[in-house]
């Protein structure tokens, strides 16, 4: 006796006998013990009146910078936004910003591999850790 496959309910098991993945969703198991994307505010670690006034002129600056790296990356210029995610990256670590330094590195590291979908996917979330950045010292100043 044959069984008439039926298609599976949205979000259900695939029917029986097809492969997993084919013709289904390509969203990856998360991880219970994972956050995706984290939106706490992000606050430097420095506390030194002179550093705190250059982490004001960095922050007010930051949304420009994220603009000219997507724009470059958009461009299909990724040496040139990772080189701007490198200067980020370093300016960061001096203003006691590890999460920004961190994602802007992963910039760097996909733009120099010309892996072009994945440095798209690291701006994404390195623009998640700026504007995380920018609500800390917001946070901070108030």
């Amino acid at each position: 006796m044959v069984r008439e496959q039926r298609p599976a309910p949205p979000g259900g098991p695939p029917p029986q006998g097809a492969a997993a993945g084919s013709n289904g969703s390509r969203r990856r198991p998360i991880d219970p013990g994972v956050n995706p994307r984290r939106t706490e505010p992000i606050h430097s670690l420095l506390v030194a009146d002179e550093a705190l006034e250059r982490l004001d002129a960095f922050v007010l600056e930051l949304g420009e910078r994220i603009d000219l790296i997507q724009e470059a990356e958009h461009g299909g210029q990724l040496e040139e936004a990772a080189k701007r995610a490198a200067e980020l990256a370093h300016d960061a670590q001096a203003l006691g910003l590890p999460p920004l330094v961190e994602a802007a590195e992963r910039v760097v590291a996909s733009c120099r591999r010309g892996a072009a979908a994945e440095a798209h996917a690291d701006i994404v979330e390195l623009t998640d850790v700026v504007t995380r950045v920018r609500l800390g010292h917001r946070g901070s100043i108030y």
